[in-house]
């Protein structure tokens, strides 16, 4: 009887830890990557076999590839399009980024990604890179659904000393959700600011009640003028071989960004979370090309080949994304989602996993939910293919461009139409 009793008690609570599990996955942790100015030949996984990255790389191969992933050509609309869900011709974002200087930002009518989590319970965080307006309160991060937020409001500052510029104009900017800490990380590199912070965060956060931080790294976006690309000097020194110090400072912040990486990931299993932890990696916009050829676009070294065209454009190499997700229950890790999606995908699709329902979301939102496709759901019904896809429409630049199954229509030219061509990179031997 005793023996019968234990055996029905372990199986009570075998059938307990697997529900406990399967609600695990239902509401999981959520790392969002976003990486500035990347570019499609910045990465091993897209075949760069001079460039190592080896975390991204193998949490691209063990999970699941976006191969057909498209972004904005520069950063805020993209980001725009990331939190919202909706294209950047509906929010008014679609044509430039936000100087440091403009009084306005993301429209408040918009309800964001971080919003929509909350009403899940979930706790949110941002570290790194907003860019999505700060000329008043309401603007910033902590008022648009972030718990908390440790970074910058701007697009860009020093990787060192905090300071941000824009023309003639320059000032401090980093904050500590609403307080002004430049100083407090004066000396620090950005890049080892983010990881300690979202080592933190994760550590500090309770395995029954599920969180979602989004890192916004500055890598590899360039620093102030002259100070393109700073590195820490061991990583420089990683690089010797590699004789211009342009392309040498590139290479380096990308390993350091890759070690980052690395890094939250060993403590994801350290802490045990690796499991009930979806992670999202993705690109704002194409990289900037062309320096070390004479030409000037951010004054970037990355590579977009063999892709056309640069960040700023509506080619390929502007607008293609890189992208993937992992987590360790997914059925179709190893794979690659060849299906067309767009950066607009990622509030509906992590709405979805994060255990919410669809009808909670606008009717009229632009992005689809990726969910059931990216997982092996098997369920074909819920999945939904898209075979076009508006990539912008600039009334003020007077460029825009439409994708309609494998065909691609691009009016109106940016910069001149200076890079609007193939650019190959220089610098590396």
């Amino acid at each position: 009887m005793l023996c019968s009793k234990f055996k029905t008690s372990c199986l009570v609570m075998f059938i307990i830890c697997l529900l406990e599990s399967s609600a695990e996955i239902k509401r999981p942790n959520v790392l969002l990557i976003i990486v500035d100015d990347l570019g499609w030949n910045d990465v091993g996984f897209t075949g760069n076999k001079l460039i190592s990255t080896p975390n991204i790389d193998t949490l691209a191969k063990e999970g699941v590839t976006l191969s057909n992933y498209y972004v904005s050509p520069i950063c805020s609309p993209s980001r725009s399009a990331l939190l919202t869900g909706f294209h950047p011709i509906h929010t008014g974002m679609q044509h430039d980024v936000i100087a440091s200087d403009e009084p306005w930002g993301l429209p408040q009518q918009f309800k964001i990604l971080p919003q929509y989590l909350k009403s899940l319970n979930y706790s949110t965080h941002l570290i790194g890179k907003w860019h999505q307006g700060f000329y008043s309160k309401r603007h910033i991060p902590t008022k648009r659904g972030f718990d908390t937020f440790n970074g910058y409001l701007s697009g860009a500052t020093d990787y060192y000393d905090r300071i941000t510029r824009y023309g003639s104009q320059w000032g401090l900017d980093w904050y500590e959700n609403e307080t002004p800490s430049a100083s407090k990380y004066a000396f620090n590199h950005t890049t080892d600011i983010l990881t300690s912070q979202a080592i933190k965060l994760i550590q500090s956060r309770s395995k029954n009640n599920p969180w979602f931080i989004a890192i916004s790294y500055q890598a590899v976006h360039i620093a102030n003028s002259p100070k393109l690309y700073q590195v820490p000097i061991d990583y420089l020194n990683r690089f010797k071989f590699i004789k211009d110090l342009t392309m040498r400072s590139y290479v380096a912040l990308l390993a350091s960004l890759d070690d980052s990486i690395g890094t939250i990931f060993n403590h994801l299993h350290k802490t045990g979370q690796a499991n009930s932890t979806l992670i999202v990696f993705t690109s704002d916009n194409g990289a900037p090309t062309g320096t070390l050829t004479g030409k000037n676009c951010n004054l970037g070294v990355g590579s977009n080949q063999p892709l056309r065209g640069a960040k700023y454009t509506l080619w390929e190499g502007g607008i293609k994304g890189l992208s993937w997700i992992w987590a360790n229950w997914l059925k179709s890790k190893g794979t690659v989602y060849n299906g067309l999606s767009h950066i607009t995908d990622w509030t509906p699709t992590l709405f979805s996993f994060a255990g919410g329902n669809e009808s909670s979301l606008p009717a009229n939102i632009d992005g689809i939910n990726l969910r059931y496709a990216l997982e092996g759901n098997r369920k074909r019904s819920k999945i939904i293919m898209r075979n076009e896809l508006i990539h912008n429409i600039d009334d003020i630049w007077n460029v825009s461009a439409i994708r309609i199954d494998d065909y691609k229509l691009v009016t109106g030219t940016v910069l001149d139409g200076q890079f609007d061509d193939w650019h190959l990179r220089h610098g590396l031997p």
